[in-house]
């Protein structure tokens, strides 16, 4: 189990893949074999077996990412308590203009702020549906590839992912950050080009695609360029009669 909430102010722990040590054993599962030593067909049997030390780097590795994930989901799942996800409720007043008291949560105390959103519910959903669809599509099309009988996506019934309040908030982080990218680049396209007082749709354009393409260069499986390495012949230069230079071609 992995507990999942932070109060105490330590690390989760979870006992899923622990890490190596030595003399750990593992559960293996084996065919069951007869008095001959042949091999019973459907039976089969668990056996405990040493994990060797050449095994160390595996079991540690799964032990920290799976320790990364589950601390990161949990983080992400508190959030919604951070200052940086929440903004005070305004008052409001009633005919008399007294302000209207707060409305109260489960434990009678007043509910002060709310959730700070970049993206709305009905925008993550749309985000993640086009993504589903996408890949969808692109699965589809690797089984026909294949001579596959399969169904792809249905347009009446389209998948609809849901997401967590942990996952919401990790999409925001990434949307706020690349358009802040954005508006930087756009600002110093601006100011080198000492034109406008404010930031032009141009220079927003301009920005994106700059941005689009460090993404692209970043995360693609190319090279955004590919270098000349032919190698150039030199020429090179010759004194002759009179001190002039004449150029000889190489070989």
């Amino acid at each position: 189990m992995v507990r999942t909430n932070l109060s105490d102010g330590e690390p989760i722990k979870s006992v899923a893949y622990p890490p190596w040590k030595a003399g750990m054993k593992k559960v293996v599962r084996v065919a069951m074999r007869d008095d001959d030593g042949n091999r019973v067909e459907g039976k089969y049997t668990n056996e405990k077996r040493t994990v060797q030390a050449d095994q160390k780097s595996i079991y540690n590795h799964k032990h920290m990412s799976n320790q990364v994930k589950n601390n990161w989901g949990v983080l992400w799942q508190q959030a919604d308590r951070c200052d940086l996800f929440r903004q005070k409720i305004k008052r409001q007043k009633n005919d008399a203009g007294v302000n209207v008291a707060y409305k109260k949560d489960k434990n009678k105390k007043d509910i002060t702020t709310r959730t700070n959103r970049v993206l709305s519910g009905h925008t993550l959903k749309v985000l993640g549906s086009g993504a589903m669809a996408a890949a969808n599509a692109q699965a589809y099309a690797d089984s026909q590839t294949l001579r596959l009988s399969v169904t792809k996506e249905d347009t009446k019934y389209p998948l609809m992912p849901t997401l967590s309040v942990g996952a919401s908030y990790a999409i925001e982080a990434a949307f706020t950050a690349y358009v802040q990218e954005i508006f930087s680049t756009a600002v110093a396209i601006k100011n080198n080009q000492k034109k406008h007082t404010k930031v032009t749709a141009k220079c927003c354009q301009a920005a994106a695609e700059i941005m689009n393409r460090k993404l692209s260069a970043a995360t693609g499986f190319v090279p955004i360029s590919v270098p000349f390495r032919k190698t150039i012949k030199k020429r090179s230069l010759k004194i002759g009669v009179g001190g002039q230079k004449n150029e000889v071609k190489a070989a």
